[in-house]
Order: C-alpha cells, then sequence, then structure tokens
C-alpha cells in the first residue's frame, strides 16, 4: 500500500485494493466472532490484486537482475509448495508459519480442520491394515458411517474423559487424535493430550490429524497407593 501511495497518480483508482481490506478488517476485529481465518476471506481477493499491481511495479522499475530473478523463484515457489498441499488446502499454512506439517502449532479449530479427514483416515486404515484405533475427532460426524472402527477419546461430541482412557499412562494401540484437541481447545482437563504432546507422532493424517503408536512397556512400573481416609499420610502437595 505504501508503494502504491508513493504512485500518486493511481493512488485514486487503486484506493479500493487497500481501503476495502483496513476497513474490513478492522471491523471484522472489533466483533466478537475472531474465531477463524474464514472471516477474513473477503478481504483476500482485494489484496491479492493488490500485491500483484505493487509487485509488478517493483519489477518493472527495478534494474537488478538478481532481484528480478528473487521475484520469479519466489513466485514459482510459492506455486509449488501449493501444488505439494494439494488436496489439503483448508490446512495450508506457509513455511514462515512451519508449513501445513506444523500449521497447529500456531492456528487451530476452523483454520485447519472441520473433520474433513475422516475418509483419509478410513483409508490410511486400510492401508497400515489397522481393524481399530483410538480416535478424538473435531466433528460431529459419526466415523461409522465411514467404516471407521474406533474407541472414543474426548472429542467434539462429548469432552470428558472416558473411564478406559487411562491419559496419563495410555494403553497399547494406535492413537488419532484432532490436532485441535491434540492442544487441548475446548477440553475441561487442558492436559488431557499432555503425554502424546511429548511424543512424535508416526504419521498426520490431512494435516488435521495426528497418529500416534504405543507400545506394550516391557517393564511396567510398580503402583503405590495412597489411602485418603480417614487421615491421609501425606498432604494434598506432596502427593
Amino acid at each position: 500500500a505504501v508503494v502504491v501511495m508513493i504512485h500518486r497518480r493511481r493512488t485514486v483508482e487503486q484506493m479500493p485494493l487497500w481501503l476495502f481490506p483496513v476497513v474490513y478488517i478492522a471491523f471484522s476485529m472489533a466483533g466478537g466472532r475472531n474465531t477463524g481465518h474464514r472471516y477474513m476471506l473477503p478481504a483476500l481477493p482485494c489484496l491479492c490484486i493488490l500485491v500483484s499491481q505493487v509487485a509488478a511495479y517493483i519489477y518493472r522499475r527495478v534494474r537488478l537482475s538478481w532481484l528480478r530473478a528473487g521475484f520469479v523463484v519466489a513466485i514459482g515457489g510459492y506455486a509449488l509448495v501449493s501444488l505439494v498441499t494439494w488436496p489439503n488446502y483448508l490446512a495450508y499454512f506457509n513455511l514462515l508459519a512451519g508449513g501445513p506439517s506444523r500449521g497447529y502449532r500456531v492456528l487451530l479449530d476452523s483454520n485447519l480442520d472441520w473433520g474433513q479427514d475422516l475418509i483419509r483416515l478410513q483409508r490410511y486404515m486400510e492401508r497400515e491394515k489397522l481393524d481399530e484405533v483410538w480416535l478424538s475427532r473435531f466433528t460431529l460426524v459419526d466415523p461409522t458411517l465411514y467404516g471407521i472402527r474406533y474407541r472414543k477419546l474426548p472429542d467434539w461430541e462429548d469432552p470428558s474423559i472416558p473411564s478406559d482412557f487411562h491419559y496419563l499412562n495410555p494403553d497399547p494401540g494406535v492413537y488419532v487424535i484432532g490436532a485441535t484437541f491434540l492442544q487441548g481447545l475446548y477440553l475441561p482437563n487442558i492436559s488431557t493430550f499432555d503425554w502424546f504432546q511429548r511424543q512424535e507422532a508416526i504419521d498426520q493424517i490431512g494435516y488435521s490429524m495426528l497418529v500416534y503408536r504405543v507400545e506394550p512397556d516391557p517393564a511396567p512400573p510398580g503402583w503405590l497407593a495412597v489411602c485418603y481416609a480417614p487421615d491421609s499420610p501425606l498432604s494434598p502437595d506432596e502427593i
């Protein structure tokens, strides 16, 4: 926008390209629903046109061949990244944000997940010959509609912790956890998947689901019981 303003002859005709996004984004941020990148989408067409005109303006007036080559490389690199991301555009993040595989560390919720990867999960289970998985999904759609056999983890439908899920010491098996819930968003206990946050995922499904494999412990630790009634031998802080 600054470059366009310097080029005064075209300031008036290009004003809508930067004025509308500024006004729209300002009103959107002043509202109460800043819950996703989708609220910024109406501003993007104007910004894309503006950026292309600014880039063309600079390119025509720059005499340095290396800088011109940099423009071409940047455009080509962006196109290549877009092709590599296909068809997972909903979960796209640029390389500065860590790319789509790390985007969930920056933004969650509808910015990367609308439950679009259940079909890919079903195909993944077929490919890996998995009869059943532990599943936490960011959607109300029933996974059994896609032929997915699963054991329930805290999810959008019911965020409570099931009695058979030992979140401090998970049972052996394959766990598929939506990135939003992996980070604890919308869960009563933000540490529900803390154990998995400390592990390396073995795979990702469409960038919105992370896959973990919990192996049996060859030497499980012993257990210590502490009696709370009638008198606890240790204070809560000591326990």
